[in-house]
Parts: C-alpha cells; structure tokens; sequence
C-alpha cells in the first residue's frame, strides 16, 4: 500500500509541475487561460503586494493582534501548485524512509521517479496544453 502512495503521490507532483512551467512559459497556449485571471496567470505573482503593485508592499494578515505578510501560496497558482508539489514529494520521500529496502523498493522508488516524470509530461503536453 505504501508502494502506491509514492508512486501515486510522485505522479501528481509532476502533473502540478506541469502547471507551473505553462503558465510561466505558455501561458496564452494554456487552458489556464479561460480561468481566473487573478489566479491563474503570467503576472498573478503580483497578488501578493497590495494593489498588484510592488511599490505599495505585500498584502498583510492580521492574526492574534499581529501583523504578517500574506503567505505567497494563498495568493496564485503557481505558488499554490508549488507548495502542493514539493508536499507531495517530500511526502513520497519520507514514506520510502520506511520501506524495508530491497532491490524491489529501489525499484518503486525509481518508478516513483520515472512517473513523476511521466505526470509533468502528460500535464505539460497534453491536459493543459492546448496548440
């Protein structure tokens, strides 16, 4: 069971990679695109810095009576989808930790590999992508 979790778990961070580079790089190819432009969107980095404008500073939040900056992962995609991707790793990679290891858990941890891989490439060039 542990073996389908990091594979699985690889799987996904790959398709969310996938998510960041088009709307870094092909953003306009993308079917991000016909979504929230606030959210999704070559310049929604801006939505941290109070009226999309770094002149003005970063948005705050306020909790228990003190002031922080909003956390960039609330505040776009591509941060979101970071955040979400690296979890997912670092996740799969303390589950193989536990792996009694053996030739065969060498092999899932490189098909966990591989399909990451695999997930980024099917994201990338095929769900949301578009010619």
């Amino acid at each position: 069971m542990i073996e389908i979790l990091i594979i699985l778990f690889c799987f996904v961070s790959g398709l969310l990679n996938s998510t960041e580079d088009l709307l870094k790089d092909k953003y306009y190819q993308s079917v991000f695109k016909d979504f929230n432009h606030i959210w999704f969107s070559e310049d929604s980095w801006k939505n941290k810095y109070i009226s999309r404008d770094p002149k003005f500073g970063r948005v705050k939040v306020n909790l228990f009576g003190l002031s922080f900056n909003k956390p960039v992962q609330l505040t776009d995609w591509w941060h979101f989808s970071k955040m979400l991707s690296l979890s997912l790793l670092f996740l799969s990679m303390t589950f193989a930790i536990f792996l009694e290891w053996s030739l065969n858990s060498f092999l899932v941890v490189f098909l966990a590999g591989c399909l990451r891989n695999v997930g980024f490439s099917l994201g990338y060039y095929k769900l949301f992508f578009r010619n």
